[in-house]
């Protein structure tokens, strides 16, 4: 069930991999308690971003907050997953 899900309880089972949180300020859905303490019992590496008043829907919207998410996420994955040469 979606609403018994908690991802905190699991999340430092990830690590080693890199994990990136990307929030909004002003999310209605998530709480940002639950971000923050997912991103604290994550291992590293990782990285929180608040984005500043953003909504929850603002992230998928293009907008004010579509396209920092899109260049953090670029960003994070060039540094954690890059190409390898002669692939893609």
């Amino acid at each position: 069930d979606l609403f018994l899900f908690c991802p905190e309880s699991t999340v430092e089972k990830i690590a080693p991999r890199a994990s990136l949180f990307i929030a909004p300020e002003h999310d209605e859905l998530i709480a940002s308690v639950e971000m923050k303490s997912a991103y604290e019992r994550a291992g590293e590496p990782k990285r929180l971003e608040i984005l500043p008043g953003a909504r929850h829907v603002d992230i998928y919207r293009r907008g004010s907050a579509f396209m920092p998410v899109v260049e953090l996420s670029r960003s994070w994955f060039g540094e954690h997953m890059p190409a390898r040469l002669g692939e893609g």
